[in-house]
């Protein structure tokens, strides 16, 4: 309980638990009196305290007996005939010190009865807060063991953060290789249809250019055709016309033929031993 008087900051675990830093004894009544009283006693001034020294005529101090206190318990033994008689035998009592003596035996009691006080309530709020600081122990233990697994669970989401990310980058570095690579075949595959669709063009245009010297190189074969078929076909014609003739002339040339055989054979016949 020294810690709870001097203020101390206790640590609990991970996290510091602020304990208070003075436990003052007035919160109960008893001890608040007892306090009172004596800080009202060591408060008189002077003259009140030798106003108190003086014992009044008819009390049994003067007499030599054992003076006991009304308020707060206290005796005061006195001394005996030999060194303080009575009144009546014409010694007096020293009021200072019995004073004094009596200030000094109220404050003693005053601070014995407060460190009692103070004591049984430390030990009393000594039993109530240990339960207190094992409960405090306990969730701060919790609270640390809470926030070791929120770091773990914010290190997971940070490490699957960085693998997205790293996946979402690597992914698209791919898309982006190709997609170049395919945008490169498509500028390769536009530039040679654009070269086909050149080489086409020129081609239609030579075709064209043939198709256009084919056209007239018929023309005029078909107008030269057209002369010599036409000569073909009077000469045909002419051929036609004479061709009974010609048959009837070669009848007779074929039979002037045989009988130049006949003769020719007979000759050779008759010419022969």
């Amino acid at each position: 309980m020294g810690n709870l008087r001097a203020g101390s900051r206790q640590t609990f675990g991970d996290l510091p638990i602020k304990i208070p830093t003075k436990l003052e004894h007035p919160t109960f009544p008893r001890a608040k009196a007892v306090r009172g009283r004596s800080e009202r006693l060591s408060g008189i001034n002077q003259e009140e305290r030798i106003s108190m020294r003086k014992p009044p005529l008819n009390n049994p101090v003067r007499s030599g007996r054992r003076r006991e206190s009304s308020d707060v318990g206290v005796d005061v033994q006195v001394a005996s005939d030999s060194g303080w008689g009575t009144e009546s035998e014409g010694d007096t009592l020293d009021p200072h010190k019995i004073g004094k003596q009596e200030t000094e035996s109220l404050l003693k009691k005053a601070d014995s009865i407060i460190d009692h006080i103070g004591e049984s309530w430390e030990s009393e709020v000594s039993a109530q807060v240990e339960p207190i600081k094992a409960d405090f122990k306990n969730l701060a233990h919790r609270i640390h063991n809470l926030m070791l697994t929120e770091a773990a669970i914010a290190q997971n989401l940070s490490d699957v953060v960085e693998t997205s990310q790293a996946s979402t980058r690597q992914l698209i570095n791919g898309l982006t290789d190709k997609f170049g690579e395919t945008l490169e075949k498509a500028v390769t595959i536009n530039e040679n249809i654009q070269d086909f669709q050149r080489k086409i063009q020129k081609l239609d245009e030579r075709m064209r250019k043939r198709k256009g010297e084919f056209t007239h190189d018929l023309a005029a074969l078909e107008a030269r055709n057209k002369e010599e078929i036409d000569e073909f076909k009077e000469e045909l014609a002419r051929e036609t016309a004479n061709l009974p003739a010609k048959i009837q002339a070669a009848k007779s040339n074929k039979a002037d033929q045989k009988q130049a055989q006949l003769k020719l054979a007979k000759i050779l016949a008759d010419g022969l031993p």
